[in-house]
């Protein structure tokens, strides 16, 4: 059933059935057939109208599943960047989060420790009032930070 991750039936006598669903959570607003539509952690279309709920997600730009995926272990790891990012796209194996208008790079197997590290060095930033375009996560141990021109 579209939108559904898992029904349990049980019985009650006498001639009572119970019925339990559980939704697929969206992860992000996705285009699709002409406009948004919401996308699980795999990527698939559900057939929810974000227009009766409308959600505050992040837009999956492009890279289908495993922008998905990413967005969903971040949701899963770090709830309070997931409420920050903007938009989420693959740039080859790797995926780009828009938070703020800066962007944050990760591997594609994205972590809770590559997450911790990157949210830390863009705190430590901000605490000492510095400026920056991009932070990459994608490298183990460390961050790179690319100022911005400013």
């Amino acid at each position: 059933l579209p939108g559904v991750v898992e029904a349990d039936v049980g019985r009650r006598v006498p001639g009572t059935l119970s019925l339990t669903l559980r939704e697929a959570a969206p992860v992000a607003l996705a285009p699709a057939g002409g406009r948004l539509a919401l996308v699980d952690s795999a990527g698939a279309v559900l057939p929810f109208d974000p227009l009766e709920s409308a959600p505050d997600l992040p837009v999956l730009i492009g890279g289908g599943a495993s922008v998905a995926g990413a967005l969903s272990r971040a949701r899963d790891y770090d709830p309070s960047l997931f409420a920050r990012i903007d938009a989420a796209w693959r740039v080859g194996p790797d995926v780009v989060f828009e938070v703020g208008g800066r962007r944050l790079w990760f591997g594609a197997e994205l972590t809770a420790e590559d997450i911790r590290a990157v949210t830390a060095v863009e705190q430590a930033l901000a605490r000492q009032g510095r400026s920056f375009e991009e932070l990459d996560g994608r490298f183990t141990g460390q961050v790179i930070v690319r100022r911005s021109r400013a």
